[in-house]
C-alpha cells in the first residue's frame, strides 16, 4: 500500500467512524422510547414476544459499538505507520502539514495560524508533501 492510499483510507475510516457514532446516538434515542400499539395491522404470529421493545435498539447499538472499536483500532495503526514514515522525510514543515491536514483533519486556516504561515505557503507545502509521498510504500504486516 502506498502512503497516499493510506492517507485516503484514514480519511474514509474517520468519516465512517463519525457516521457510526451518529447512528449509535440514534439507536440510543430509540432504545429510550416505548413503542405504542399498532392498530389496524394484522398480526400474523399470535405468540407473545417476551422481548422488551427497546431491546432491538440496544443490541444494534452494541453491535455498532464493536464495529467502531475495530475501525478505531485500524485507524490508530494506520496513523502510527504513516507518522513513522513521515518522520523519515527529514523536513519538519512537510511532516507537520501532512499530520495537521491528513491525520488531524485540520482546516487550512487552522494550519496557517498554528504554523505561522500564509495560505499560499501552506498550500504549497501540502502539495509538495503530497508529491513526495506518492511513491512511498507502507510495509503491511
Amino acid at each position: 500500500m502506498k502512503l497516499n492510499e493510506a492517507l485516503a483510507e484514514i480519511a474514509n475510516l474517520n468519516q465512517e467512524i463519525i457516521k457510526d457514532y451518529k447512528l449509535c446516538e440514534f439507536y440510543e434515542e430509540q432504545s429510550k422510547t416505548i413503542s405504542s400499539a399498532r392498530y389496524g395491522e394484522e398480526k400474523i404470529d399470535k405468540t407473545p414476544s417476551f422481548k422488551a421493545p427497546f431491546e432491538q435498539w440496544a443490541l444494534k447499538k452494541i453491535d455498532k459499538t464493536h464495529e467502531i472499536e475495530k475501525k478505531e483500532k485500524r485507524l490508530s495503526e494506520l496513523k502510527e505507520k504513516v507518522v513513522t514514515i513521515l518522520e523519515k522525510l527529514n523536513n519538519l514543515d512537510l511532516m507537520l502539514v501532512i499530520i495537521y491536514r491528513n491525520l488531524s483533519f485540520m482546516k487550512y486556516e487552522d494550519i496557517m495560524s498554528k504554523m505561522h504561515l500564509s495560505r499560499s505557503s501552506v498550500y504549497r507545502l501540502h502539495n509538495e508533501a503530497m508529491e513526495k509521498i506518492k511513491e512511498i510504500e507502507i510495509i503491511e504486516n
